[in-house]
């Protein structure tokens, strides 16, 4: 299926596989089950993003709200300005920018890196597993 760029996308998906090979620009409303999603960027302040099970991977993500529960893989290679929660998933994060604020229960969590000017992140964990990366000289 081919999608123009500037739609308003609004998404229900169960059991599938979606990959987007472009960036993503437009509001995204996402909803699923069991789905695998790849992202190149997803540049939106306003997505939302409700993903149980299943596999989310992007290159980088800038703006919104994702509430992931039981993935089996998450794979960002760099955030900024989202929100975050999760639940008893296995995530991991290239690189954190600005504005991230991470809200989790029971996740195994790996971090990999800052940016040199980062600023405000927020981490509250219950039960989750943190791993930091080549973390140097940050306070």
């Amino acid at each position: 299926i081919k999608i123009p760029r500037n739609l308003k996308i609004k998404r229900k998906a169960l059991h599938s596989k979606i990959n987007f090979t472009f960036d993503v620009i437009t509001n995204l409303e996402v909803n699923s089950f069991q789905t695998d999603y790849k992202f190149k960027r997803i540049n939106n302040k306003n997505n939302i993003f409700n993903l149980i099970n299943g596999i989310f991977q992007a290159e980088e993500i800038y703006g919104g709200d994702y509430n992931l529960k039981d993935l089996y893989k998450v794979k960002i290679g760099g955030i900024s300005n989202v929100k975050l929660e999760t639940e008893t998933s296995k995530i991991q994060i290239g690189e954190i920018n600005e504005n991230v604020s991470f809200n989790d229960f029971n996740s195994k969590i790996h971090l990999y890196n800052f940016n040199s000017k980062f600023r405000e992140f927020k981490l509250k964990g219950d039960y989750s597993e943190l791993s930091l990366y080549e973390i140097k000289n940050n306070n």
